[in-house]
């Protein structure tokens, strides 16, 4: 005949069979948490790369579609215009609608700016897309008789970056170009488009 446990170890019993049932519960409830917290979180950044190699001439231009979707964002291209005896060779971004391009106002134009490896581009930059006739210019050559002189950022520059604020469905989103450009006072302007890329999350920066 088996002795009666003593009160002691019924109690004893009890804690544990009771401590077990907690620790099975909080496991389940903590991967039911984990479950839901998963189905929460919102779709990862990414940001879309495009290599290219595209030289874009003086008398050439080129429509950048950052999502590669049939919808051009912005043209790039080339301008050469005179007057009287001075030739001027630019090279200019046109935003397509109310697209945008990092960049100041300047003596009462817009110019683009060219940015170094690494520089943020987002809402806290600045953006125009207001210039003239051609767009906002990057960079230009002026040549007279009497001598030559070159205007904006965009002057010998290798693999600098034009910071673009653009919209996909209404939302704003923040991408990049990269050029090399070569202007001189008397041959014709030649920039290398070698890559774009694009921020997938609205209002984030790249």
């Amino acid at each position: 005949m088996k002795a009666r446990k003593s009160k002691l170890e019924q109690g004893r019993s009890l804690n544990q069979g009771l401590n077990r049932r907690l620790i099975s519960y909080a496991t389940a409830a903590t991967a039911a948490g984990a479950g839901v917290l998963g189905l929460a979180q919102p779709a990862e950044a990414q940001i879309v790369y495009t290599p290219t190699h595209v030289m874009i001439g003086a008398h050439g231009g080129y429509p950048l579609d950052l999502t590669n979707s049939g919808t051009t964002d912005f043209i790039l291209h080339g301008s050469v215009t005179a007057n009287c005896s001075t030739v001027f060779s630019a090279l200019l971004a046109k935003p397509v609608l109310q697209n945008a391009v990092q960049g100041a106002n300047y003596l009462g134009s817009s110019v683009a700016k060219a940015l170094a490896p690494g520089q943020r581009i987002g809402s806290s930059q600045r953006f125009v897309n207001k210039g003239g006739v051609g767009g906002v210019l990057m960079g230009e050559a002026i040549y007279s008789p009497g001598g030559g002189q070159y205007r904006g950022n965009w002057v010998h520059v290798v693999n600098r970056y034009l910071g673009l604020k653009f919209q996909i469905n209404g939302e704003t989103h923040f991408g990049w170009a990269r050029l090399s450009v070569k202007l001189s006072l008397r041959r014709p302007m030649e920039a290398l488009l070698t890559g774009y890329a694009y921020e997938t999350e609205a209002n984030t920066p790249i």
